[in-house]
């Protein structure tokens, strides 16, 4: 009401990450009566690697790139509190294993046991959906259809990193892809089952080179996004006792995020394309009217 709105029809509206985050206020408790509707647009709920499973892991990492005592958790604690949070943010690459990847690195954690206030998120998403236990509002929620495709578009290049890259690739297959595509979790054996069947499906049991790239970018688009995205809305849609709308983006124009680097040709639509089309994006994109062709 403050900016001249109806406090009585509030949405919250997000993208990638932003939407993951509208997701998580529809499952909080603390978040409930203080929205109205949601727009959510490519990164659902039930992606696999956004929950951090075993925190304390994933922050001894952290604070071992800072040198930190590892001998408590108060003594970690109050080491990385003495960090600037931009030198932290600067490790984020650090905490990551190829390609600046995976995609999700630190994430919402379960409040299991938390007893002592408030708690954010009280059980795996899945759980809270299909016991109705979370905020129940209209939702509008979808994907484009190229997500993060483009992540791979330097093997469409022929110079001698991108042979460097592909034959590590190659020579790696079955521990790169674990990786990248987040299910680095499971045992060897099952890494290893899962692998094959991804290769047979995407590549086409093919090593991975310029020639198969849309099948790698597919299997990245689907792991990361995609899959995720489209679970959360149809689980949604099962259990909401509110309207759930699903859609994809499908335009390829004139302009794009991703573009071929040896033709400057538009790849996609791929992640944030719509978003040219809903706002004045400043950042590389000219300003156009709806009659433009």
């Amino acid at each position: 009401s403050k900016f001249g709105g109806d406090p009585n029809s509030v949405t919250l509206a997000g993208y990638s990450a932003g939407s993951a985050s509208t997701f998580y206020h529809m499952l909080s408790p603390m978040s409930k009566g203080l929205f109205h509707k949601v727009i959510a647009m490519s990164c659902g709920v039930i992606q696999r690697g956004l929950i951090v499973e075993d925190p304390l892991k994933l922050t001894k990492k952290l604070a071992g790139l800072f040198n930190c005592s590892l001998s408590s958790s108060k003594e970690m604690v109050d080491c990385l509190r003495t960090i600037p949070a931009s030198n932290i943010t600067n490790q984020y690459k650090a905490m990551r294993s190829y390609y600046n990847l995976p995609m999700f690195v630190f994430g919402p954690v379960i409040e299991h046991h938390n007893t002592n206030g408030e708690r954010f998120l009280l059980d795996d998403p899945v759980q809270l959906i299909k016991k109705k236990q979370y905020n129940h509002v209209p939702v509008v929620t979808g994907i484009v259809r190229d997500e993060f495709k483009e992540r791979f578009a330097w093997m469409h290049t022929n110079s001698e990193e991108t042979k460097r890259k592909l034959e590590f690739f190659n020579n790696n297959f079955y521990k790169v892809l674990p990786v990248i595509l987040l299910y680095d979790d499971k045992t060897e054996k099952e890494k290893r089952q899962i692998t094959d069947e991804l290769q047979r499906f995407y590549p086409n049991g093919e090593q991975i080179n310029n020639n198969t790239i849309n099948g790698l970018g597919d299997a990245f688009a689907d792991a990361t996004i995609i899959h995720g995205e489209y679970t959360t809305a149809k689980l949604l849609a099962k259990y909401n006792n509110a309207p759930v709308y699903f859609y994809m983006f499908n335009y390829l124009g004139r302009y794009g995020h991703a573009h071929d680097s040896t033709t400057s040709k538009v790849l996609g639509p791929t992640h944030h394309d719509e978003l040219i089309y809903l706002f004045y994006v400043l950042k590389g994109f000219p300003k156009f009217n709806t009659t433009d062709p």
